[in-house]
């Protein structure tokens, strides 16, 4: 990613475009396209109901970078814990890979 670049899915892309008419909405997905690829990975898998522990055995890093991610996130989003994070994620539908497959 260079810098001053955001990373968007096409998913978000997609929630954007459906959001435009509403200003909270936008702006939710604004702060989630803030967010690295990594980090919505992260995300992604907070919102499906996992521990720190097993999106660190997906991703295939320690926990500790999972907990570092998560306070970027939390930042990031305005938020302070991971059920907070994952219900901005489902607001837009993003966490649902079936929903993305359809869209």
């Amino acid at each position: 990613m260079l810098a001053c670049e955001q990373w968007l899915p096409a998913t978000l892309r997609a929630a954007v475009a459906r959001t435009e008419s509403s200003s909270s909405d936008a702006d939710l997905a604004a702060r989630l396209a803030s967010l690295s690829p990594q980090q919505f990975r992260v995300l992604t898998f907070v919102a499906q109901g996992l521990l720190n522990k097993q999106i660190a055995d997906r991703l295939d890093v320690q926990e500790r970078t999972v907990k570092a991610h998560l306070s970027a996130i939390f930042e990031r989003l305005g938020v302070r814990n991971r059920t907070q994070a994952g219900v901005i994620l489902r607001e837009l539908e993003l966490s649902d890979p079936a929903r993305q497959m359809q869209g």
